[in-house]
């Protein structure tokens, strides 16, 4: 990699920029998926002409075009039944008993006294403990000790699977070139590490886009599916089909406090493609489309999505220039310029800061700066396909 090249230049904001520029730093655990209840339509869509951005199949399927037409009207209107993939773990809450703690009782009555039991509330007469950490699977919420717990696997066979999915280091930005996947540490220089080749059982996959729930599982997409992949070696797992879907420019888990009449502390995962922003659920192994937002004109996706307490960061591209635009409940507004950047393909954040990754392989820090954020630019010699960090 050539040595880094740096050029500064500044540019008025009109937001907050410590809202910007700053994760919302949640802590409570969310699930990796958002299932669609069965029948339910997500958000309204109408179109007046050919195209759109919704289709049906011969079998019935749901489909989506991402290319907008012109006569596309999308609203906003959000569905009014929402359910969530947690699952439910076994408590490890003491009933109430006689009032007897002797070590020799046993309150589950599986035939193992409490001193002994690994799981003494709830019966496990086989005592078997898969990561051996003195908890019993039958009351371990994360059977496998790999760090998620049964809700946050995207996959439930995987709580017995400690070497899937992996779960990404928080403060650190991930980007992909399409072949491979980097690292970018929380300090400068914020010039991206190689961490390995993206491969798919045997066979190098090329990964498009990623995206990191609050669990911590990167999500990675490539042409017709959506991926789980490990964010130390590169490994990748299909997790749904797109279908006929083209695969999304830009890719995020946000929650549902930014979206115009959505949930609040309940996380989703939006999509975006041409002027086009929409939530994405996954029905029956596949990915289903619902249209939330048309961007104006003469903008369209330049290439990414992120969660910021402001709202949802864009990367944006109109004749002339990128700019970021950011998109709160049902309104959009343009936050500025990204300098000389052509095609910000990345957004993501190394520690506080915000970084843009553009095809051509300059990586764009912004900090604010007396009211103002300064863009300073780092030249690679890499082509930037996506990028995400842990909300």
């Amino acid at each position: 990699m050539d040595q880094a090249l740096r050029t500064r230049a500044a540019i008025t904001s009109t937001l907050l920029l410590g809202a910007l520029l700053t994760s919302p730093g949640c802590t409570r655990d969310n699930p990796a998926w958002i299932t669609v209840t069965a029948g339910e339509s997500g958000a309204e869509e109408t179109t007046t002409g050919t195209g759109g951005p919704v289709a049906t199949t011969e079998q019935g399927e749901t489909i989506a075009d991402t290319t907008a037409v012109a006569t596309t009207e999308v609203s906003t209107t959000w569905p009014t039944t929402w359910t969530s993939s947690t699952a439910t773990t076994a408590t490890t809450t003491a009933p109430e008993t006689s009032g007897t703690t002797e070590p020799d009782a046993d309150f589950d009555a599986d035939g193992v006294a409490n001193g002994d039991d690994n799981c003494p509330q709830v019966p496990n007469d086989g005592q078997e403990d898969l990561d051996d950490d003195g908890l019993g699977d039958a009351c371990d919420p994360d059977k496998d000790g790999d760090g998620l717990e049964l809700h946050c696997e995207p996959v439930a066979a995987w709580d017995l699977d400690d070497a899937r999915p992996g779960v990404a280091a928080p403060g650190v930005a991930y980007v992909t070139d399409g072949a491979q996947l980097y690292r970018v540490d929380p300090n400068p220089p914020y010039v991206p590490q190689p961490v390995a080749a993206f491969t798919e059982g045997d066979e190098a996959v090329s990964v498009l886009e990623l995206a990191i729930d609050r669990c911590g599982v990167l999500h990675g997409v490539r042409e017709g599916a959506l991926l789980a992949c490990h964010p130390e070696d590169g490994r990748c797992w299909a997790l749904a089909s797109l279908g006929e879907n083209a695969p999304p420019q830009g890719l995020s888990f946000v929650d549902g406090a930014l979206l115009d009449g959505a949930p609040a502390d309940v996380e989703f995962l939006l999509g975006s493609s041409g002027k086009l922003l929409y939530r994405v659920s996954e029905q029956g192994g596949a990915l289903e489309y619902a249209p939330l937002f048309e961007y104006p004109e003469l903008l369209t996706i330049a290439g990414d999505l992120l969660e910021s307490e402001a709202g949802v960061l864009v990367s944006m591209h109109d004749l002339f220039e990128d700019k970021l635009g950011r998109v709160q409940g049902d309104s959009f507004d343009i936050v500025g310029g990204l300098g000389e950047s052509e095609n910000v393909t990345g957004l993501a954040r190394a520690g506080g800061q915000l970084l843009g990754f553009d095809g051509d392989g300059t990586v764009v820090v912004l900090t604010p700066q007396n009211g103002e954020i300064a863009i300073e630019t780092i030249a690679t010699e890499m082509s930037w396909r996506g990028a995400a960090s842990r909300p």
